[in-house]
């Protein structure tokens, strides 16, 4: 049961709610890897049990495909980068299962249907021996599958 999106930490780890939540996440997806009908022991407290708001953050899945022309026919793999030159994860959904890295292959300057977070800024293309060949600036819109074409 893996979760891609990012998470913002508003509580410094090692804290006393940052160790309950961790521990009570262990045990949930413990519980739902099992089937078992589970209520999460955070979702059972009282919202004044904790010392102050808890709050998650999580990015918005952009979808896109790269569409690179033949003349980039040597590009063999691309990552997604942030605005701060952070590697971010890419999504590919298969029909039964949806895989995560931080890199992704190209075949003949073209891959598949894809998704990554809302905050990506840059796609970074490689060539053979993981040579930059060059940067691709992005504005993904989450409403509708983006080509990225240079």
């Amino acid at each position: 049961m893996g979760h891609e999106a990012s998470r913002q930490r508003r509580e410094p780890e090692g804290t006393v709610l940052y160790r309950v939540v961790q521990s009570e996440w262990t045990t949930t997806q413990a519980q739902l890897a099992a089937n078992e009908r589970y209520v999460p022991q955070f979702c059972r407290r009282e919202v004044d049990a904790f010392p102050r708001p808890l709050v998650f953050t999580v990015d918005l899945l952009c979808h896109f495909r790269v569409e690179l022309t033949e003349s980039d026919a040597g590009a063999r793999l691309f990552e997604i980068h942030d605005a701060k030159g952070k590697r971010l994860m890419i999504r590919d959904a298969a029909l039964r299962s949806v895989t995560t890295s931080s890199e992704h292959s190209l075949q003949n300057g073209k891959s598949k249907v894809l998704s990554t977070s809302e905050r990506a800024a840059t796609m970074v293309v490689f060539g053979k021996d993981r040579k930059e060949l060059f940067r691709i600036p992005l504005r993904l819109n989450h409403k509708a599958v983006m080509p990225l074409t240079r």
